[in-house]
């Protein structure tokens, strides 16, 4: 049952960008998702496939991989790559996301499981 969904963009490249105030702003919702039970939440973050770049997902010092080495997981430009977890070890807060590329799009859920 999903609990929240969001697209954001990823408006300028090579900025980091925290994963939940971008979902919060796209819609509100996502703030009361977070809040509810810790447990039984999964995080799902998925690469829209008309993006033309990668995007870089990690924590708040996630950097393209050319300046640095912590790049998180990579989502590839033209894919349809899935990212699913739990969220009861790494609060979605911590999410951070920086593309390659202006423009990029996530789609993200919060789904009770």
């Amino acid at each position: 049952m999903s609990m929240a969904s969001a697209t954001v963009i990823l408006t300028t490249a090579h900025t980091r960008y925290n994963l939940l105030t971008l979902a919060v702003a796209v819609n509100p919702a996502f703030k009361s998702a977070i809040m509810a039970a810790s447990n039984g939440r999964e995080l799902t973050i998925q690469w829209d496939p008309l993006n033309t770049g990668k995007v870089y997902v990690g924590d708040n010092t996630v950097t393209d991989p050319s300046t640095a080495q912590n790049c998180g997981y990579v989502l590839l430009a033209g894919g349809t790559d899935l990212r699913r977890g739990l969220m009861d070890d790494i609060p979605f807060g911590e999410f951070y996301a920086m593309s390659d590329t202006a423009s990029q799009k996530l789609n993200i859920m919060i789904t009770r499981i």
